[in-house]
């Protein structure tokens, strides 16, 4: 069974196509075929949006085996240093931490078919410029894809450095770090997989992780909604879902039709978008009618207009006070810590640039997962510190 097999996406496209088109039409709307195509291709536009948010408190992962171990040093031809690792997992995909970062989800099947192999290449700074993909053929490797996650182009040195990289590794030049065989070996443990045995087993418990918008979890309802704003008006999702039997059945016997209610009604209590509850929930992997999702809209709907606040008060013409971005950011920082108990990490970077409510959810689900892994860091070198059992004799 390949990894094409393991999606649900033929039948989002049938739903898309078949089901949409037959709503329109029992609604009465009289919209054009050129507008129905605007449509669908501003929803394509946000495709990678739409996708991170989906993906934001999946936890689900897959792997694969990965290339090499380690990291690489390469440099390019005017001498900047960058390093290269291997991806071996779906989670390592999802923190590369950019839209663009996102795309290579789609082609999952092939990591899993041993076709195609990712690869993370990373400046001095450790931060992503680009996930790589390379096509795995008669035990060679050839550039299928460069996902450049940087402001700007990729320079022509850094392109060339990875075609270079490709090359020599062809010829074996780095078999100390890629063995001769890794190709063969790749597509032989690939096949043996047992992520690939649970999908096939059970698809729609297991098989959500081979998709890049999951039919599990949170990420189902900024799907729905995706969709939804982008229909024409008097449309619905479930107006959608309505015009085949067995999805109508199946969606009638979720919970799902409730939830989209309780994150439309959450939303509309806050003067946001369904959206942005969808993201929220999302991202904390909150349940939908719990207090827990309720006390996050509130908290991260508070931050965003408390960093309005600040931004139109010192911003104004008529501000009676000039600050700096750094006194700005310290300012932010001040309200935020009075009125919600927490700092930014880099208030002076809000500060300097646009925020809009997805930002500052997505800005707050990073620091909290930072501060998680520091305290946790922190307690382990605690731990380590005081026990017996580890302290060097």
């Amino acid at each position: 069974m390949n990894g094409e097999n393991l999606t649900v996406e033929a039948e989002y496209e049938n739903l898309y196509v078949e089901n949409v088109t037959a709503a329109i039409g029992a609604s009465g709307n009289n919209l054009s075929v050129s507008d129905f195509f605007a449509r669908n291709a501003e929803l394509h536009k946000k495709y990678d949006e739409i996708v991170k948010g989906a993906n934001l408190g999946f936890e689900k992962n897959i792997t694969w085996p990965a290339l090499f171990d380690g990291n690489i040093a390469l440099t390019d031809s005017v001498g900047i240093p960058y390093s290269l690792s291997a991806l071996s997992d779906r989670n390592g995909l999802v923190n590369e931490g950019t839209l663009k970062a996102y795309r290579p989800l789609s082609i999952m099947g092939t990591f899993m078919r041993g076709e195609c192999a990712p690869l993370r290449l990373e400046n001095e700074e450790g931060k992503s410029v680009a996930t790589i993909t390379v096509d795995l053929i008669d035990g060679r490797l050839m550039v299928n894809q460069t996902y450049n996650h940087m402001p700007n182009d990729l320079p022509d040195d850094v392109t060339q450095m990875i075609e270079d990289f490709v090359h020599e590794v062809n010829i074996e030049q780095y078999e100390s770090k890629i063995a001769p065989d890794a190709v063969e070996r790749i597509q032989e443990q690939c096949f043996e997989s047992e992520d690939m045995e649970k999908a096939y087993e059970k698809p729609l418990s297991e098989g959500s992780s081979f998709t890049p918008l999951p039919y599990s979890g949170n990420g189902v309802y900024i799907t729905a909604l995706a969709l939804e704003e982008h229909l024409p008006t008097g449309v619905s999702f479930d107006d959608v879902v309505g015009n085949n039997k067995a999805y109508k059945e199946i969606y009638q016997l979720s919970e799902i039709p409730d939830d989209l209610a309780q994150i439309k009604k959450l939303a509309k209590a806050h003067d946001i978008s369904p959206m942005a509850v969808a993201r929220i929930a999302s991202a904390y992997n909150s349940n939908i009618r719990g207090d827990e999702l309720r006390e996050h809209v509130a908290r991260d709907v508070g931050v965003y207009k408390a960093i309005k606040e600040v931004k139109d008060e010192y911003l104004s013409p008529d501000a009676p006070t000039k600050l700096t971005s750094a006194q700005l950011g310290m300012e932010i920082n001040a309200r935020l810590s009075q009125h919600f108990g927490i700092k930014l990490d880099d208030p002076e970077n809000v500060a300097n640039s646009h925020q809009t409510l997805t930002s500052v959810i997505d800005s707050l689900k990073e620091k909290e997962v930072r501060d998680e892994a520091a305290r946790l860091a922190h307690a382990i070198n605690s731990i380590s510190s005081t026990s017996p059992s580890m302290k060097k004799k």
